[in-house]
């Protein structure tokens, strides 16, 4: 219950765990994690962001026998403070009966304690790796342990806003072999100001095979009557996203061989079109 979920929020020695592992006066504030760590650090784990959504998306209705979901979150020395931002902006922006559990998977951080503690918060778990996995084979230990039927991958450093589960699990509900990605809006490294993206994207690539979002065509645009509804997309971001957890079995999971960040874009995309799955990015 939210009752129970609070009270164990407020047990949690969070200024403890934020200043074991602070920034120091004096260093780089970039130099660990390539965004302005002091600035993260100001900012609460609990901040209000603006609500970004179409005003159309506040009127929609959703059914109310969605699959509560596993989240899984991946990490090698996060930041802290963003690392529980993450997770908090999660149980304050998500409602209690969807989120069956909170996965986070410590792929061997020089500090076990960054996700050990963790696990004394409200449904969140904590698997740590014995050794450096990578991005890719962390994920599939973190889908492996999960218990819903619905898989969520989420970042260790970035916040969901209002209501942002429920459209992906309704997609999901409807169909099972959808996959299913939401506007990733925009957190500034310098300043962390939360900055909403255009709904108007769909994923692609260049010939050197680096990721992008693209704008839709005029004539796409055009075509949308409605500025809620999916957009199909060839490629899809590899780090936010919910799948079917029967339906990613079957797909074969993530290519346990792939070793190097970015390539999960294509790789996955690829082969879930080869395989009749429908990709979107849901507004």
């Amino acid at each position: 219950s939210d009752v129970d979920w609070d009270d164990l929020w407020d047990q949690f020695e969070e200024r403890r765990y934020l200043n074991a592992r602070r920034w120091k006066g004096g260093e780089d504030p970039y130099r660990l994690h390539a965004f302005n760590q002091r600035e993260s650090e100001r900012i609460p784990s609990d901040r209000a962001v603006r609500d970004t959504r179409h005003h159309r998306c506040t009127t929609l209705h959703y059914r109310h026998d969605l699959p509560p979901t596993s989240i899984i979150i991946t990490f090698h020395n996060e930041a802290r403070s963003t690392l529980l931002r993450t997770i908090r902006s999660v149980r304050n922006r998500t409602p209690v009966h969807l989120v069956h559990e909170i996965i986070l998977v410590d792929d061997f951080s020089d500090d076990p304690d960054d996700c050990r503690l963790l696990g004394k918060l409200p449904r969140v778990k904590c698997l740590r790796n014995g050794r450096r996995e990578g991005l890719i084979r962390s994920r599939i230990r973190g889908a492996d342990v999960a218990q819903a039927g619905v898989l969520t991958f989420l970042d260790s450093h970035c916040e969901v806003n209002k209501d942002w589960l429920l459209p992906l699990l309704q997609r999901i509900k409807e169909d099972s072999t959808r996959v299913v990605s939401p506007v990733i809006d925009i957190i500034n490294l310098d300043t962390f100001a939360y900055v909403a993206a255009s709904s108007d994207l769909r994923g692609g690539f260049d010939w050197s095979l680096h990721f992008k979002w693209e704008q839709l065509s005029p004539e796409q645009k055009a075509k949308r009557l409605d500025p809620t509804e999916p957009i199909k997309t060839p490629i899809i971001a590899g780090g936010l996203f919910v799948i079917d957890k029967a339906w990613f079995n079957y797909l074969g999971k993530y290519d346990s061989a792939m070793d190097i960040w970015g390539g999960e874009n294509f790789g996955e995309s690829l082969f879930f079109l080869l395989c009749r799955a429908v990709l979107a990015s849901l507004p």
